[in-house]
This record gives structure tokens, sequence and C-alpha cells, in this order.
């Protein structure tokens, strides 16, 4: 089966620090699994697939990041759809398919 790649970014503006352990919480709920807590998405850019994007993708991932103490959780999914868990998702900026 055909797996993807899901990176949800947490928004920029969030104003407690609890809310990514909310937004994380709210991510594994709308995908139905544990996801992987990035402390940092920049660093992702070095590793496959996600350093294989185009600059201009590149640009919109990484711009814009939560200052906070992470800045987005990453899982690896059967490929579905995934407009409903786009449009109910709360705590995120940009939630990401590869």
């Amino acid at each position: 089966m055909t797996k993807l790649f899901c990176l949800g970014k947490i928004k920029f503006d969030l104003r407690d620090p609890d809310e990514v352990y909310f937004a994380q919480k709210e991510f594994d709920a709308l995908l139905g699994v544990k996801t992987t807590f990035i402390k940092t998405i920049a660093v992702l850019m070095r590793e496959k697939p996600f350093s294989l994007l185009d600059d201009n993708v590149i640009h919109l991932i990484t711009r814009l990041p939560y200052l906070g103490e992470g800045q987005g959780l990453l899982v690896k999914l059967p490929v579905r759809e995934l407009v409903s868990i786009v449009k109910n998702a709360t705590f995120f900026r940009n939630i990401c398919n590869f």
C-alpha cells in the first residue's frame, strides 16, 4: 500500500505554549494515529522526501514557524482523503502531504 507523509505545521501565533500539547492531541485524533513531534521543521528539509521538494514549496513550509518548543507534527499514513481533516484542524497553519 502506498504511504504518504503528512506534516502538520503548528500555527505561528499560538498564545499559550500548552496549546502545542492540544495541537498534537487534535492531530492524533483527526488522523487516528500517534504523530511524531517535530522541534524544527527546517531540519526535515535535509531528509527525503522533503529534500526533493521545489524551493517554492520549501519556502512555504518553513515560512512563519511557531517560535516555541516545537513547530510541527509528522506522520506516515496510507493514502486517503484528507480534505475533512484539513478543514477541521484548529491549531495548524498548514497541513502538507508528500
